[in-house]
C-alpha cells in the first residue's frame, strides 16, 4: 500500500474539489456497495469507464492519478474507471459490504477529498482473480488489515484484489472520495 499525503498543491486540489462538488452528476444507489446487502444508500458519478468517457471533468480528474503514479514511479498502462463516491452521515456508523471493485488483477486509489470520520477499511484477504467468482464477501470471514482515514488531499493506493470498505460518517456531513481502478 502507499500512502501520499498532501498529494496535489493546495491550490490545484481546492480547484478540483470545488469543480466536483459544484458539477459532478450524482446517480443514487439505495445499497452502497452491493446490492445484495442493504448498507445504507450513497451516491456516485462515473466519470469514465471501460466504454467511455462520461464527464467533462475527466482530464481534470486523471491530474490526480498521474500525479500519484508518477510521485511512486508507477507506469500507468490502462485505466479501468473513475468513479467519485458521496456518503452522507448517519447517525449510527455503517461498514459498507467488503468488496473488490473489479475481479480481474488492477491496482485501486483511493483520493479523499473531505476529511471525514468514515474509515476505509481494508481486508488482509483478497480475491482469487477469477472472474466469475463474487466481487463481495462475508464481513464475518474476513480479518481487518487497516483503517484509513479519509483526509482531504490523501491518495492511498493498494492492489485492488483486496477487500476493502467504506464507512458512513457519523460526525462529518459527507465524505467524497474519487475511486480510481487502474492497471500498471
Amino acid at each position: 500500500m502507499i500512502i501520499n499525503d498532501n498529494l496535489l498543491d493546495r491550490s490545484i486540489f481546492n480547484f478540483i474539489k470545488d469543480r466536483v462538488q459544484t458539477t459532478a452528476q450524482w446517480g443514487f444507489n439505495v445499497s452502497t456497495a452491493s446490492a445484495e446487502v442493504s448498507d445504507g444508500p450513497s451516491f456516485y458519478s462515473i466519470i469514465s469507464d471501460q466504454n467511455g468517457i462520461y464527464s467533462s471533468m475527466y482530464d481534470l480528474l486523471c491530474i490526480p492519478l498521474m500525479v500519484a503514479c508518477s510521485r511512486n514511479n508507477i507506469k500507468l498502462s490502462k485505466l479501468i474507471r473513475i468513479r467519485i463516491g458521496l456518503i452522507l452521515a448517519n447517525e449510527k456508523q455503517i461498514t459498507h459490504a467488503p468488496h473488490v471493485d473489479y475481479t480481474t488483477p488492477h491496482k485501486t486509489m483511493l483520493f479523499y477529498l473531505t476529511d471525514s470520520d468514515g474509515p476505509t477499511i481494508l481486508y488482509k484477504q483478497k480475491h482469487s482473480g477469477i472472474i466469475n467468482d463474487p466481487a463481495g464477501a462475508d464481513k464475518d470471514s474476513l480479518e481487518v488489515d487497516q483503517h484509513i482515514n479519509p483526509v482531504e488531499n490523501k491518495s492511498v493506493i493498494f492492489d485492488g484484489l483486496h477487500f476493502h470498505s467504506s464507512t458512513t460518517p457519523k460526525n462529518e456531513k459527507f465524505r467524497i472520495v474519487i475511486n480510481y481502478n487502474f492497471v500498471d
